[in-house]
C-alpha cells in the first residue's frame, strides 16, 4: 500500500488479498494485533521507524516511542 491509498478503518474491511499485498510489500512481515475485541494490522518496523521512535522517546518518553512505532507501521484496522 502506498501513501496515497486509503487505509482500512475496520478489521472487517481488510481482505486476504490486502494481507497478501502487504506481505509482498513489507519484507519484515505483517502482524495482526487483537485487543479488546478490536484488531489492527502492522508491518514490521524498519531502521527509519526505529530512529524516529528513538527521537520521540528522547523528547517525550517511552510511551511516545511506542506511539511513534505504532503510527509509522500501521496498515489498517479498528
Amino acid at each position: 500500500m502506498n501513501n496515497n491509498e486509503t487505509k482500512p478503518t475496520a478489521a472487517a474491511e481488510v481482505t486476504p488479498e490486502m494481507i497478501d499485498a502487504w506481505k509482498k510489500a513489507h519484507s519484515k512481515g505483517v502482524f495482526r494485533l487483537d485487543v479488546g475485541g478490536k484488531a489492527g494490522f502492522f508491518r514490521g518496523a524498519n531502521r527509519h521507524d526505529l530512529k524516529y521512535a528513538m527521537t520521540r522517546m528522547q523528547a517525550g518518553g517511552p510511551l511516545d516511542m511506542v506511539e511513534a512505532i505504532m503510527d509509522e507501521t500501521w496498515l489498517g484496522g479498528d
